[in-house]
């Protein structure tokens, strides 16, 4: 991602992965699967933060295990097709006393084109925490690790990563103000146009009842059951892409059940990973739609960890442990065989609760409108 006078040095904050995208990983229109982007980027980030951890950690009589804590903000700016390379670059840029913010980026590589440009498709910042572990018996005994001290970049070394940087620290004084002021409190994250300047054809409008759908319609509850291949580190812990990959499946059959047509990720609100989720748990998402706009729907999801137990008269005992509290998917609806944004089916809330939440959704999506700016926007085909 970076240029630096010090390789060694910009080895061990960075990181780099590479992967040919298959059919396995899109839907049935080749659009490769926003829950595969974010395992991607969330695998890249975590490699850059294990490297940082573990090479300049004072703890060197231990190995730092790291697991995402927070995803900042994820933008969708390019499609992903079958057939592309991506090629995901990572680099921390940020520091706390105990979290790594990583500054991630997908590049997609277009092999079917004659164009060998690298096009920007994904950008993120993810937070990452790092736990000591000390001895075999100890994996499930969680001690943070005190995260090594970062030198930020500087803008005449490496603009980008100055600017990822930035924005990780005023995202870290954001929530910690708010924190201070109301523990409960979260940080709003600022997300990238969820609507394209197009028009849907006529014959499409046409074609596409306006008919109104209530959110327990098109309400989904996905489960599943978290096995080894789940798991990205020996103490059995399962990676966020993972859960975040289960997140996007859920609400993108959601999106479905409303639109009936074929719908991509466009962006993802802040994501607190509040507890991990580990070897043999039952994962249950819930998603349900929220909020639509003129071409765009939110659905707002909760991830709950099953999790069984032998108690002491040999009864099985089950707790049930919520992993992500509240997180917000938005997708958008595509014409047949084209990246075209439709309209949207309207939403009609009808509970006082439905109502409220529809009307925090407009909020959210008026704040969005709000932080773009000509400079950062960018053209969608």
């Amino acid at each position: 991602m970076a240029s630096s006078t010090n390789d060694d040095d910009l080895f061990f904050k960075t990181a780099e992965l590479s992967r040919l995208m298959v059919p396995a990983d899109a839907n049935v229109a080749g659009n490769v699967h926003g829950g595969i982007i974010m395992e991607m980027m969330e695998q890249s980030a975590n490699v850059a933060a294990s490297r940082y951890f573990n090479h300049y950690s004072a703890a060197s009589d231990a190995k730092i295990h790291v697991m995402t804590a927070r995803v900042e903000s994820l933008t969708f700016q390019q499609p992903l097709l079958v057939g592309d390379v991506a090629k995901v670059q990572a680099q921390v840029v940020f520091a706390s006393q105990h979290t790594l913010a990583v500054a991630v980026k997908l590049l997609s590589e277009r092999l079917a084109t004659q164009h060998e440009d690298l096009v920007v498709g994904n950008r993120a910042i993810m937070w990452i925490v790092g736990h000591v572990v000390r001895g075999e018996d100890s994996a499930d005994k969680f001690e943070l690790a005190i995260a090594p001290k970062l030198d930020p970049p500087t803008k005449e070394n490496d603009k980008e990563a100055f600017m990822a940087y930035q924005l990780a620290s005023m995202a870290y004084n954001r929530r910690k103000a708010h924190q201070e002021a109301d523990p409960a409190s979260l940080p709003n994250s600022g997300m990238m146009d969820e609507e394209k300047d197009i028009n849907p054809p006529s014959s499409a409008k046409e074609k596409q009842p306006m008919a109104f759908s209530s959110p327990d319609d098109s309400a989904v509850e996905l489960a599943q059951v978290m096995l080894p291949a789940d798991c990205v580190t020996g103490g059995g812990l399962v990676g966020g892409g993972v859960v975040m990959k289960l997140m996007d499946n859920a609400s993108g059959v959601a999106a479905v059940r409303h639109c009936g047509t074929n719908v991509v990720t466009v962006s993802v609100d802040a994501v607190d990973l509040a507890a991990p989720v580990r070897l043999g748990d039952v994962l249950r998402i819930r998603a349900r739609p929220i909020f639509t706009s003129n071409k765009s729907i939110e659905i707002s999801l909760q991830v709950i960890a099953e999790r069984y137990s032998l108690g002491h008269d040999n009864k099985f005992q089950r707790e049930e442990i919520v992993a992500i509290q509240q997180a917000y998917f938005t997708f958008v609806s595509l014409a047949p065989n084209s990246n075209k944004a439709l309209s949207m089916r309207p939403l009609e809330p009808k509970t006082a609760d439905d109502k409220k939440l529809f009307q925090q959704g407009k909020e959210r999506y008026e704040q969005r409108k709000a932080l773009r700016s000509p400079t950062g926007a960018t053209k969608k085909p």
